[in-house]
C-alpha cells in the first residue's frame, strides 16, 4: 500500500496555524516525555508526529490496544467496534516513512469509519450478518480523500442495521451499542458506534451518515460534535443507501476544529454522487475562516421552538438550552425567537421509500465484483435483527424513483419546506437558527418506547446544514447537544458558531467510566 498524494496544502497550513494558536489548554498536558492520548485531537496528534515526539505506529498500536482492552469488556461492554482495520499498522508505518509529512494535513489522524461506509480491504456490512461477503473494491469517496490527506481508517464502527433508526443502535453482526457516559442507557442512532467509539477515546475522530438524525443525535448523547452537510455538499458514493434523497456523511469529532479539518478534506464535487453538482458553484470550504472567534458578535440567531419537541421534555435538557440561549447573548448576539408559518404541516413529510432502488445502485456500482447482489436477497435472508424484517420486507418491489409517483411528491415537499424555513430566515435577518438536538438526555435501553425528544428529523427533510455541540451535562454526567443550523451551503457560518460557542463554555468531558488513556512514557519511535 502506497501512501496516496494530497493537494491540500492549504488545509496543512490551517491544522499548523490552528496548533499554534495560544490558548490551546490541552498544549498544556502533552511534553516530549509523555504524549497524552486522552481528549487529543488531530493536531496535536500530527504535530507530534512530525516533531517525531511519538511515532504514529505508536499512537496507532496505542488506539488499538484501547479498543481491545475496553469495547468488549464487561456486564455492559460498549460494542462500537465492529472490525479494525489490519493494515492499520502498516499505514502508520508508511506515515512514519514519509519524508515530507507536512503535506499530509491530517498525517496520523485515527479515525473510526461507520461500517456502512467503504473501505478497501474489510467488509461493508452495514452491521448485517448478509452483508458478511460485501468486500468493495475501493474506498467511499470521502475516505480516499481522508486517506491522501494523512489520516488512518482504525477500525470500522457498530451501528444501528443498515442505519434504520435514530433511537438505539443494534445490529445483528456487533450487538447492541453502549453509551460510555452510563453504559445502561442508548447511544442513540444510526452512528452510535461510532460516537460510542469516540466518545471512548477509540480513535481521535470519525465519519457517520445522516439520514434523518443519525450524525446529530448520537453526538449529542455522547458529548461529541456532529455535523451534517448540506444536501449535495459532499459525496455519498461507497455508501450503503437508505435514501439518497436524505442521506449524508459528515465528521463526528470531539472538538469543533476537528469536525472542520475533516470536512474541509471531504467536502466538494465528485463525479461518482450526481448530487455533488450542486457544490460546483458553491465556494469551498475554508476551516480557517470557520474557526476565527468572534463570530457570534452582532449575529441574529433565532430561536426555532417550533422545532422544539416539548412534550415530555426533560427539565434539565430544557435548561441547557436555556444556558445556551443566555451564553449566545453574553457572546454579543441578538438572540431571539422565530415563527415559520404552517411549519407543522410544511415539516409533515414521508420518509421515501427508494431504499430498494438505492441500495442496488451501491450494488452495481462495482459491477459484479460484489458478492452480495441485491437488496431482495438481502431481506430474503433475514439475518439481520427481527425487528427490522416488517420494515426492510414492504420495500422490495417497490416502484423505482422515475415511475413512482411518491418521489415527486418528495421533491416538492421538500423544496416548499426549505424555501419556508429560508425564507422566514430572510425576513427576520436571522443567521443562524437554534433548539436542542434531543429534549432528553440518554434514554435507558429497557425504557426505549415511545417519543425521545428528537429534533432532528426536519433539518434532514429540508436538506440543510446542521451542527451539534456539547451543551451541558445533565445530573448524572449524561451530555445535551445544542443544534445549530443554517441555510444551504452555510457550513462556515454554522461552524464558526459552534466554535465561539464551545470556545465560551468547554462543555466536552470524557465519559468517566472508561480510564484515561496515554502512551506509556518509555514509548519510542519505531
Amino acid at each position: 500500500m502506497k501512501i496516496r498524494t494530497c493537494n491540500s496544502a492549504a488545509l496543512g497550513l490551517i491544522v499548523m496555524g490552528i496548533f499554534s494558536q495560544a490558548g490551546n489548554a490541552q498544549d498544556k498536558t502533552h511534553n516530549e516525555k509523555e504524549f497524552i492520548l486522552n481528549e487529543t485531537t488531530i493536531s496535536l496528534i500530527r504535530e507530534a508526529v512530525i516533531n517525531k515526539k511519538v511515532s504514529c505506529q505508536t499512537i496507532v498500536s496505542a488506539y488499538l490496544q484501547r479498543i481491545s482492552e475496553h469495547d468488549k469488556k464487561g456486564e455492559n461492554p460498549l460494542n462500537s467496534i465492529i472490525s479494525v482495520n489490519p493494515d492499520a499498522i502498516k499505514r502508520a508505518r508508511e506515515i512514519d516513512l514519509t519524508p515530507d509529512k507536512n503535506s499530509l494535513p491530517l498525517a496520523c489522524a485515527p479515525l473510526i469509519i461507520k461500517d456502512n461506509v467503504d473501505v478497501a480491504g474489510m467488509a461493508t456490512t452495514a452491521g448485517s450478518r448478509a452483508m458478511v461477503t460485501n468486500m468493495p473494491l475501493r474506498d467511499a469517496t470521502q475516505v480516499d480523500r481522508l486517506i491522501k490527506a494523512g489520516a488512518i481508517v482504525l477500525a470500522k464502527a457498530n451501528l444501528a442495521e443498515f442505519a434504520w433508526t435514530p433511537d438505539y443502535s443494534e445490529s445483528s453482526l456487533g450487538g447492541m451499542t453502549r453509551n460510555p457516559y452510563d453504559t445502561a442507557r442508548t447511544t442513540g442512532g444510526s452512528s452510535g458506534g461510532t460516537a460510542a467509539a469516540v466518545a471512548a477515546n477509540f480513535g481521535v475522530a470519525g465519519l457517520g451518515t445522516d439520514t434523518g438524525a443519525s450524525i446529530r443525535g448520537p453526538s449529542a448523547l455522547q458529548n461529541l460534535v456532529g455535523l451534517r452537510p448540506t444536501m449535495g455538499a459532499s459525496s455519498r458514493a461507497g455508501v450503503v443507501p437508505i435514501s439518497l434523497t436524505r442521506d449524508t456523511l459528515g465528521p463526528m469529532a470531539r472538538t469543533v476544529t476537528d469536525a472542520a479539518l475533516i470536512y474541509q478534506a471531504t467536502y466538494g464535487y465528485d463525479p461518482r454522487d450526481a448530487r455533488t453538482q450542486s457544490a460546483r458553484s458553491q465556494p469551498s470550504f475554508d476551516a480557517g475562516t470557520a474557526l476565527k472567534s468572534g463570530a457570534v458578535r452582532g449575529m441574529r440567531i433565532g430561536i426555532l421552538s417550533q422545532n422544539i419537541n416539548v412534550k415530555n421534555a426533560n427539565p434539565e435538557v430544557m435548561r441547557r438550552f436555556s444556558e445556551a440561549v443566555d451564553q449566545l447573548r453574553h457572546e454579543g448576539a441578538v438572540v431571539t425567537e422565530m415563527n415559520i408559518p404552517d411549519l407543522n404541516r410544511l415539516a409533515d413529510i414521508p420518509w421515501p421509500d427508494r431504499m430498494e432502488y438505492d441500495f442496488n445502485a451501491y450494488l452495481q456500482a462495482e459491477g459484479d465484483a460484489r458478492a452480495v447482489k441485491s437488496f431482495s436477497d438481502v431481506v430474503h435472508s433475514k439475518k439481520y435483527v427481527s425487528a427490522l424484517g416488517p420494515w426492510l420486507t414492504p420495500l422490495v418491489g417497490i416502484p423505482s424513483p422515475e415511475t413512482n409517483p411518491a418521489e415527486k411528491s418528495d421533491e416538492i415537499k421538500t423544496a416548499a419546506l426549505r424555501n419556508a424555513i429560508v425564507t422566514a430566515m430572510d425576513r427576520e435577518d436571522i443567521s443562524v437558527v437554534i433548539y436542542p438536538t434531543w429534549t432528553q438526555p440518554a434514554r435507558l435501553l429497557k425504557g426505549l418506547e415511545g417519543d425521545g425528544g428528537n429534533d432532528n428529523p426536519m433539518i434532514a427533510h429540508a436538506g440543510l446544514p446542521a451542527i451539534t455541540v456539547p451543551m451541558g451535562n445533565t445530573t448524572g454526567e449524561l451530555p445535551t447537544g445544542l443544534q445549530i443550523a443554517g441555510r444551504p451551503f452555510s457550513e462556515e457560518l454554522i461552524v464558526s458558531v459552534a466554535f465561539d460557542f464551545e470556545q465560551a463554555t468547554h462543555h466536552r468531558t470524557a465519559p468517566s467510566s472508561l480510564p484515561s488513556a496515554s502512551l506509556s512514557k518509555n514509548s519510542k519511535i519505531q
